[in-house]
């Protein structure tokens, strides 16, 4: 918590968009990566589905 008090909001709105973009990637190589496995297509679906 004390980490984000001390921050400049705008320089920690920038971080949390990179986090996000981050984020965003990694999802969708965890998608196509398991997408290949019957089991998975509806978290699979879900995932691609929030990413949109």
């Amino acid at each position: 918590m004390k980490e984000f008090i001390g921050k400049d909001p705008p320089t920690f709105m920038e971080e949390r968009k990179h986090q996000k973009e981050e984020y965003d990637m990694e999802m969708a190589e965890f998608a196509e990566q398991f997408s290949k496995f019957k089991e998975l297509k509806k978290p699979v679906t879900n995932t691609k589905k929030v990413l949109l």
